[in-house]
């Protein structure tokens, strides 16, 4: 997940609450507000001055937290959108007419520590006639250069695009697809994280049905990793993971590896490694 929608998730759930505490605080801003106008009234009949003006400070406070709850829940009202749909952005978007045997995902890292390689195999299968693309696409939390093409020779990328927080993209297949034909190919994106704040993780978000899941790490020996983990999410924004795997850093083949049959529709799967 971006830090962008890390942050909107928060104000979210930030405006959820203060939505719902909202009545609560107007009680208390009632009770404050009558206790000093009773404050002020008495100090003033009674010429007990300080009193009087004990009782002005809290309706004075009263007033101004009033005022800035009220502004801060409005604005967040005005701003935020209703809570999306978060499967309607997953990571691999494939018509519907169409099911993924295997989708394998290799996330490779070089010596240097900004410079990356993602290559994705595919392997799909039409369900009705006339399927001529599948549409694809990323979020990279790095900043940099991103660079993406076809390693399958035929299948052209076409119409790049930003969509919210996705980079999308479009794979034409060679020619249209009848039922039950099957389509085999590979993408790559080149990746360089100038800045080296791209966040250590793999994640896949499975939007459409899919046989099997492979998300692989390749880590170099400067960059060998402490401890990794595989986890499961029962949906994409959720923080709890449903089931957590360690996973082990080969020394021979430089791997993380998480593998997954059947792999649930909707659910996101993630590799989560870490240097320290």
């Amino acid at each position: 997940m971006g830090r962008i929608e890390r942050v909107q998730i928060r104000t979210k759930k930030f405006a959820t609450t203060l939505i719902q505490t909202a009545g609560f605080l107007a009680t208390v801003l009632t009770i404050l507000t009558a206790l000093g106008i009773g404050s002020a009234a008495f100090g003033f009949f009674t010429h007990a001055l300080p009193l009087a003006l004990a009782g002005i400070m809290v309706i004075i406070l009263s007033c101004l937290i009033f005022i800035f709850v009220y502004s801060l829940l409005e604005e967040k009202v005005k701003v935020v959108p209703p809570v999306e749909d978060s499967t309607a952005f997953p990571l691999s978007k494939v018509d519907e007419y169409a099911e993924i045997l295997l989708e394998e995902i290799v996330y490779q890292y070089f010596p240097d520590g900004y410079s990356m390689c993602q290559r994705k195999r595919l392997q799909l299968r039409a369900l009705k006639d006339g399927i001529r693309h599948v549409t694809d696409g990323y979020r990279w939390t790095g900043y940099g250069k991103c660079t993406v093409k076809s390693l399958t020779p035929s299948f052209n990328i076409t119409n790049e695009r930003r969509e919210e927080f996705w980079s999308r993209f479009d794979v034409y297949f060679p020619h249209p697809l009848r039922k039950d034909d099957e389509v085999d190919f590979a993408i790559e994106w080149h990746l360089v994280d100038t800045e080296k704040i791209a966040v250590p993780f793999l994640s896949k978000t499975i939007g459409f049905e899919t046989k099997c899941l492979s998300l692989q790490v390749i880590l170099p020996p400067e960059l060998a990793p402490k401890r990794a983990y595989g986890y499961e999410f029962a949906s994409y924004i959720d923080d709890l993971p449903i089931t957590v795997q360690e996973i082990k850093w080969s020394p021979a083949t430089q791997h993380l590896s998480y593998d997954v049959a059947e792999p649930k529709k909707h659910h996101k799967y993630m590799i989560r490694w870490h240097n320290e």
